[in-house]
């Protein structure tokens, strides 16, 4: 529950809401990555405009690491002891992706 309520104050800090009318669940996978990618434009929008895009990148860096990156990380981990190659290659293929956004985020962890 402490997840939930923590997944729920990003998306509220960030002006987001989940849809009322469909039950979506605030840590699916799916909801999160739509958050990362909602927090994408708001970055590029604050960059446009002239504002400063760091609390957005913060942000980022923040729910990437504290929620996507260990779930990305433990499923590579479960799809690695699997036989057919192609499952391991995209795990290995997201948890790359994590390092590589939160090194452009400036992650100092």
């Amino acid at each position: 529950m402490a997840v939930l309520d923590e997944v729920l104050r990003f998306y509220h800090y960030f002006g987001l809401r989940l849809n009322e009318g469909r039950r979506e669940r605030p840590d699916h996978v799916a909801t999160e990555l739509e958050f990362m990618h909602a927090l994408a434009f708001q970055e590029a929008s604050a960059q446009a405009s002239g504002e400063d895009p760091t609390p957005v990148r913060k942000g980022q860096r923040d729910f990437l690491r504290l929620h996507l990156e260990p779930f990305v990380t433990a499923t590579a981990s479960k799809l690695a002891e699997t036989r057919e190659p192609f499952y391991p290659t995209l795990g290995q293929w997201a948890c790359s992706f994590c390092r590589t956004d939160l090194a452009y985020l400036g992650d100092r962890s």
